[in-house]
């Protein structure tokens, strides 16, 4: 306990014992004088006293410091821990990667203070459609408004910008990135050169010595950009898919997204410094590789609407029928798809026939369930794969008493 009276005098330890005043001398009783306590660590209480009422003094109780993971959705979470150590780890549900439509998608990441700062970042991006809008000639794909900029331009060349208001300097990748194709970009400043990495080649690099200005109101977005406190408008479209993003200010890992774990809207940070993003509008998505006749797969997730119409939609004139256990659907060219088989779900797995070998795209609005259940019956169950990686069959089916 201490005291700290006015003026200029700094704070007084008083040991193990000391005074407080409060205006009662009851815990809960009339108000309108002021009464003395003494709070007494010798003697473990506060008790009433008489005496001199000079000063108040505050009391802190100070719990020691307990290291581990305080985020709650971590698998490792620690319900004791009230110190952050880093060491969060997160659900991988699977090999996915976030999609961006054009036309109102973007992740809030932070607002961090970035003045004067070297940054790096480093991401796999798959252009998907140049879409221009009223105000813009560039799709974004990184940016924190009058700091930093990475986009993509009218003639599909990727370009990196930093920004002292509007002063700035930029640099552009020497040849046109292909519509499909995914590219591994990175782009540099360390306050003497601006560099572009393509696919980790240098392709480009200029000088430059721009300080770069950091307006606390502005969030960095990833996607379509948006613009805080400027009547909030989304000015510059994104229609791409990213994933594996990394993010360095002055050398200090700040963001890590894997894109293969999340909840809800949130977007986890996988560096150890907790900076999840929150999802407005992108999708997730991954790939289901197909070959020519049947193929035995399964869905890690499915889009809201999971009829068989709709998430075998990227196949039309490819699938040829899809089976499942007991329920089979083919399409039909006046009909549309029929038979028994009318919702796909994520706890089945099916036997899909296309005629052609090819990469299947699979979009929805949230994460595969890590926790699914199987329901199975007596004999053989035709169910989806339990993980979004290869697994040993032990880890993949464990022993259990059935």
């Amino acid at each position: 306990s201490g005291k700290r009276n006015n003026g200029p005098t700094s704070f007084e330890d008083l040991g193990l014992e000391t005074n407080l005043w409060t205006s009662s001398q009851y815990d809960e009783g009339p108000t309108g004088s002021a009464y003395i306590r003494v709070l007494s660590a010798i003697q473990s209480g506060i008790f009433a006293t008489n005496y001199g009422k000079r000063m108040g003094f505050s009391i802190r109780c100070l719990q020691d410091d307990i290291e581990g993971c305080t985020h709650p959705n971590a698998t490792n979470y620690d319900e004791t821990a009230n110190v952050d150590d880093g060491s969060c780890e997160y659900p991988d549900n699977g090999d996915y990667s976030l999609s961006f439509d054009g036309v109102n998608d973007y992740v809030k990441l932070i607002n961090d203070n970035i003045e004067g700062a070297s940054i790096s970042i480093g991401l796999d991006y798959i252009p998907t459609n140049f879409m221009p809008t009223s105000n813009s000639n560039v799709n974004m794909i990184i940016r924190k408004q009058k700091s930093f900029r990475l986009e993509l331009l009218e003639d599909n060349r990727v370009r990196g910008c930093i920004h002292n208001i509007n002063q700035y300097d930029c640099v552009s990748s020497s040849f046109t990135l292909n519509n499909g194709e995914s590219y591994n970009i990175e782009f540099k400043y360390d306050l003497s050169y601006l560099k572009l990495f393509i696919n980790e080649v240098l392709d480009t690099e200029i000088s430059s010595s721009i300080y770069m200005t950091s307006d606390s109101n502005q969030y960095i977005t990833l996607g379509n950009s948006y613009v805080f406190g400027e009547n909030e408008d989304l000015s510059y479209f994104s229609n791409c898919i990213i994933d594996n993003l990394n993010l360095y200010i002055n050398g200090n890992h700040i963001i890590d997204y894997k894109f293969n774990a999340g909840i809800g809207t949130n977007l986890y940070d996988h560096s150890g410094n907790g900076n999840h993003g929150t999802i407005n509008g992108a999708t997730w998505k991954y790939e289901i590789p197909l070959h020519s006749g049947a193929n035995l797969i399964s869905f890690m997730s499915l889009p809201e609407d999971a009829s068989v119409g709709n998430v075998l939609s990227p196949l039309d004139g490819i699938v040829t029928g899809i089976i499942g256990e007991g329920i089979a659907a083919s399409p039909n060219p006046v009909l549309g798809w029929v038979g028994s088989l009318t919702q796909i779900e994520d706890w089945r797995g099916y036997w899909l026939k296309v005629n052609d070998s090819v990469d299947f795209s699979v979009t929805s609005e949230s994460l595969s369930n890590i926790d699914t259940v199987y329901n199975l019956h007596s004999g053989a169950n035709l169910i989806s794969y339990p993980s979004g990686y290869s697994e040993g069959i032990n880890t993949a089916i464990p022993d259990s008493d059935a």
